[in-house]
């Protein structure tokens, strides 16, 4: 007697980010405004779909990775302030005396 045969495990839903305005595309939820129906894979979305806020194509998409659990929490250290530049000078404004 065989042992029965299994399907393989489905990939698991991933998400997509706009490079233009920060919009995450969730394949589980799909984008039901657009014409996507929930369970809708990225790679199946026509290359003429928009997204949802900003309107630029599915090329300006970028898969978002998963955080690494194994991985150790880090911080994020506030950017220093930009140095002042040697030549800046404060401008003056000046106006002509109306007649």
């Amino acid at each position: 007697m065989s042992a029965p045969v299994t399907a393989p495990a489905p990939a698991p839903w991933q998400q997509y980010i706009c490079r233009a305005c920060g919009y995450v595309y969730n394949e589980a939820d799909g984008d039901p405004d657009g014409g996507l129906a929930p369970g809708t894979r990225f790679c199946d979305i026509p290359d003429d779909w928009a997204c949802a806020l900003c309107g630029v194509t599915k090329l300006d998409f970028d898969l978002c990775a998963a955080p690494d659990p194994a991985a150790p929490p880090t911080r994020r250290q506030p950017a220093a302030p930009p140095a002042p530049s040697p030549t800046w000078r404060p401008l003056a404004c000046w106006s002509a005396p109306i007649s």
